[in-house]
């Protein structure tokens, strides 16, 4: 009886250490699953500043690009202005040398 008592709490003892070691493993398994979950958010934080930078610069440039469009559009009316001046001169000269 002695014995198997012996056994028994050699068994519990073997047990608890067990357990004591899956507990220990599963600790280590969720602390580096933790971190690799903080090592991807770190990452996704920095691909999503990356590309707000990038969607700043592209909306820069195209800001930049309609102001320019905008200049040229008011250069071209000048110049359809000017032009449509000088042709209606010119055109009512040639009428009045025309006429006399």
């Amino acid at each position: 009886v002695g014995a198997a008592a012996g056994n028994m709490f050699g068994a519990r003892r073997l047990l608890k250490q067990g357990a004591q070691a899956s507990a220990r493993k599963a600790m280590r398994k969720s602390h580096t699953t933790e971190h690799k979950a903080h090592e991807a958010l770190t990452d996704s934080i920095t691909a999503l500043a990356e590309a707000e930078k990038r969607s700043k610069e592209v909306f820069t440039k195209a800001e930049e690009r309609i102001a320019g469009l905008k200049a040229q559009t008011e250069k071209v009316k000048k110049n359809s202005l000017k032009f449509l001046v000088y042709f209606l001169f010119a055109f009512t000269l040639f009428l009045l040398l025309a006429l006399f």
